[in-house]
């Protein structure tokens, strides 16, 4: 008999399109915030740096609430965390567009105007981008218990990835002077195009909340014959916390996903600085990056599948960490020749994403830990933890980048560059993301600590408590 359980094309489409939903306004976020926040409204680079660091220092603390919220919440018809994600589609598209609607009678670089992104970045960041990323997080590990279908679902979620970071390259900056009149200092540019954004993010998370389905919660827990209600309801927060202890598997992702997302937002944010005020053409940005981004787009899902299938964590991480290395040096050297910069820019997108396949394949792994060794399975709780680290990390190059801007000279509210502050635009752009790819190599190591054997027993142990067959060719994802 055909296994109705099993998950469908239909289904894989709509959780990717969760994950551009998701994606497109966080690219936009992490690539144009800084900048219309110091360029065109006039506040102090440091200044927006510190506002990010705070509010995604929030956001990650927020993140955790919510997990234990969503672990603890009563399953439905709709399950346990979809009823979270349904309910912040409208919330999350209105918040997204406030952050880029400064009205025009707070003034430029005022205090009124600090204020204002505060406000408005706290609402997007903590509270409803917190339960969109948690429900997309989650997904890889309670829409199915079979690793086969894992792996497709990480395909599906880099292809879209890729989608909305093309969108976002080309349309970005295109839009931003298309609805500005050409003009970067034009408020309503921004604003335009982040209600255009935020339209095309809830058609795709409507679609993604009614394709959905929270398949292995619902199989797990029948198969035990215990109750159709995840036993997590009744944890006490101590409980849930033991997912943490001897876990390396969570402790290696959280450590690497910090310092991957420090290294994309470092490098999104610096992107629009660098072709703004070093190479002098800001339209390049959508020529560069949307070249790039297909081009590593198209090399991950047809290479990328391939490589993640036959190598193993270690081989994946060195030659993805060699390939981002090798493109800043290359970056850096090759000044501002274009043509070299998209090629190197090819590359690095090929590698940032083959990089992030280490840390979305440990999170299965990291949820099961918890419930072999402590009988705690808190999926939610270990995708809160996963995005507290990915915002803390995001907080802290943010601030970091701009700390690195105001050392270099940069100038807020001015078009025009002193040749030291684009000379020192140039220095860090490469430099700063180099850095977060070496500090990575911590999180790599208390990954590989854990043994193979090891988890193959927890996966033999865990299949024989469902009631299924145990598959050890696929029993690591």
């Amino acid at each position: 008999m055909e296994n109705t359980n099993k998950m469908k094309w239909y289904h894989h489409l709509g959780y990717a399109l969760g994950e551009m939903s998701y994606t497109i306004e966080n690219t936009f976020i992490a690539s144009y915030m800084v900048l219309y926040f110091t360029t065109t409204i006039g506040i102090p680079a440091l200044t927006i740096g510190t506002l990010t660091l705070v509010c995604r220092i929030i956001d990650a603390f927020t993140d955790l609430g919510f997990g234990m919220l969503a672990d603890r919440t009563k399953k439905n018809k709709m399950g346990k965390f979809k009823p979270w994600y349904v309910g912040s589609l409208i919330p999350t598209a209105i918040s997204f567009v406030l952050v880029f609607t400064v009205p025009g009678g707070i003034g430029t670089g005022s205090a009124a105007a600090v204020l204002w992104a505060y406000i408005m970045y706290i609402l997007f960041g903590s509270i409803f981008a917190t339960v969109n990323y948690q429900w997309l997080s989650a997904q890889t590990a309670v829409c199915t218990d079979d690793p086969k279908e894992k792996r497709t679902m990480i395909t599906w979620r880099h292809i879209a990835m890729a989608v909305a970071g093309i969108v976002i390259s080309y349309t970005g900056i295109n839009l931003i002077l298309g609805f500005g009149g050409g003009n970067l200092m034009e408020r309503k540019g921004f604003m335009w195009t982040a209600i255009v954004i935020a339209a095309i993010s809830l058609v795709l998370g409507i679609y993604s909340a009614v394709t959905s389905k929270e398949r292995s919660v619902l199989n797990q827990w029948a198969q035990d014959s215990v109750t159709t209600e995840n036993p997590a309801e009744k944890l006490k927060i101590k409980d849930e916390f033991k997912i943490f202890k001897g876990n390396k598997m969570l402790w290696g992702a959280l450590l690497i996903n910090m310092f991957n997302f420090m290294l994309a937002t470092a490098t999104t944010t610096l992107t629009s600085y660098f072709y703004t005020y070093y190479v002098g053409n800001p339209i390049v940005i959508a020529t560069v990056m949307t070249i790039a981004t297909f081009a590593g787009s198209a090399f991950n899902i047809i290479v990328g599948p391939i490589l993640t299938q036959k190598l193993g964590r270690n081989a994946l991480y060195f030659i993805s960490g060699a390939i981002v290395i090798i493109c800043w040096v290359v970056t850096f050297l090759a000044m501002k020749n274009v043509t070299v910069l998209t090629i190197a820019q090819c590359f690095f997108q090929a590698g940032i994403i083959l990089f992030s396949n280490i840390i979305f394949r440990s999170i299965p792994d990291a949820v099961d830990w918890g419930e072999w060794k402590y009988g705690v399975r808190a999926p939610g709780m270990v995708s809160a933890s996963i995005s507290f680290f990915q915002k803390l990390g995001m907080g802290v190059s943010t601030f970091l980048v701009t700390a690195a801007l105001t050392w270099v000279g940069y100038k807020e509210g001015a078009i025009e560059q002193t040749v030291e502050a684009a000379n020192g635009i140039r220095l860090i752009y490469p430099l700063i993301p180099t850095i977060f790819v070496f500090l990575s190599l911590i999180g790599f190591f208390v990954i590989n600590s854990v043994k193979k054997d090891e988890l193959i027993q927890m996966r033999k142990d865990l299949d024989e408590k469902r009631g299924r067959q145990f598959d050890e060719k696929n029993a690591i994802v």
